[in-house]
Order: structure tokens, then sequence, then C-alpha cells
């Protein structure tokens, strides 16, 4: 996720109510807000910037094939819940608390927590295959798309509440799938990997995170449980 998003757009809320209480990404969200209080305290004892920690703990791309596979996905997994900045930190909350309830209360606690889980890995695969170099990926950008690719599959014409800075700070209400268009083509324009870099590699992990959700819950859909019927009159039941 990339706080150059800001610039363009921030989904504040679902248009309508729901009385599910979303128990899994109340546990994410403090996973992830104590994982950077832990950064904190990696860095102030040892006295070196976040940048110098993260190949420790992250998946540095230069040890696949070489490390142990266990030590390999333990770094993925915990590189998921690691961040550089505490704006990217808020962004990301907000995203998954926007676009989480209803998805968890679709799949379940455990199906959703696989599809945050192995949708950031998935990411980080893509990634590693097409970047072509050695690197560090970290961050939760791909699970939380694997979420909102989740939450687009199943309530494509839901409304979102979003804020759209271009246009003085305005509030709209914008059907879920043209967020997901957005939210996209965003990532392709404003990533530091962007068209005009010569390499699209920062962008991979997000997509392949996005691309992951959209098959997870496909294949949830065909095989477990049925896409919930779309609410034309869900704008309705709003405070």
């Amino acid at each position: 996720m990339n706080k150059n998003l800001l610039n363009f757009f921030l989904p504040l809320r679902l248009v309508g109510k729901h009385d599910y209480r979303p128990y899994m990404v109340f546990t994410l969200t403090l996973a992830y807000l104590l994982f950077y209080v832990w950064e904190i305290f990696l860095t102030a004892s040892g006295g070196q910037p976040i940048d110098f920690y993260l190949p420790h703990y992250a998946l540095a791309t230069c040890e696949i094939g070489q490390a142990p596979l266990s030590e390999i996905m333990i770094d993925s997994v915990r590189g998921i819940f690691m961040s550089t900045d505490f704006l990217l930190v808020l962004v990301n909350i907000m995203f998954l608390w926007v676009f989480g309830p209803l998805v968890e209360q679709f799949l379940g606690r455990m199906r959703f927590l696989s599809l945050y889980i192995v949708g950031g890995l998935a990411g980080y695969a893509l990634n590693t295959m097409l970047m072509g170099d050695c690197g560090v990926l970290y961050g939760p950008g791909a699970s939380v798309a694997a979420i909102i690719a989740a939450f687009i599959f199943l309530y494509p014409t839901k409304k979102v509440e979003t804020l759209i800075a271009p246009l003085v700070f305005r509030r709209f209400e914008i059907p879920a799938f043209l967020i997901g268009f957005v939210y996209i083509g965003i990532q392709f324009v404003v990533e530091e990997g962007g068209p005009l870099s010569g390499t699209l590699a920062p962008v991979w992990d997000e997509l392949g995170g996005f691309l992951f959700g959209f098959i997870f819950i496909f294949i949830v859909t065909m095989l477990f449980k049925p896409a919930p019927k779309a609410d034309a009159f869900a704008h309705l039941d709003n405070d």
C-alpha cells in the first residue's frame, strides 16, 4: 500500500449498517500495531534504522533457495506485518477496516485469516518471480489487496463513502468495483516502480495479492458457499 494513495482518494466507510463484529480484523489490526511498536524498540535498542533490520526479519529474496524453507516462510509471514512508516500503518488499517468485516463475515474467521496470510505470500511470490534482482519484501499491501479483491467479488455494487482529495476533499459514495479499478490503476501510476521508472516490480506484490483474492473467493463461492445476493436497498439502511 502506498501512502501516495492519500493524494487521490481514501475509503472511509461502507454505506449502510452491519452488526457483525470482525474479531479477526481487530486481531490483525492489533498485531500490525504491536509489530510497529516492536520495530520501534528494535531500532531504539540497536541504534540502527529499521531498513538495517529488514533483511534479517522480512523476506530477503536472495535467500530463497539458500535458507531453509521454514525460515523463508517465517520471514515472509513476519514481513507481512512490518512497516517503515506509521502513516502506512494507518492507511492499511483503514483499508482493512473498510473492506475486511463483510469478507470475514462471509468467509468465517479462519478462512479470512488464510486469505490474508496466503494473499500476502502470493503477492511476494509474484514479485519475487518478476522483479529480477535481490530485494526485501515487507508490508501488508498484498494481503490488504487480497481482501479488497474478495470484497469486490462479493459486493461489487456496495457503496463506499470515499474522500476524493483532488476534488477539495469532498466525499462521494462510490461502488466497490470502481474503487478496485482506481486502486489498481493508482498503484501503477504513483508507485516508485510506475511506468516512468523503467520497472514495474514494486507493484507486483499488490497485484499478485489482488489476483489471489479473486481466485480464492471464486473457488470458495463455486465449491463451498454461494456469493451473497445483491441488496438493491442496502443504501437505504444508513445512519
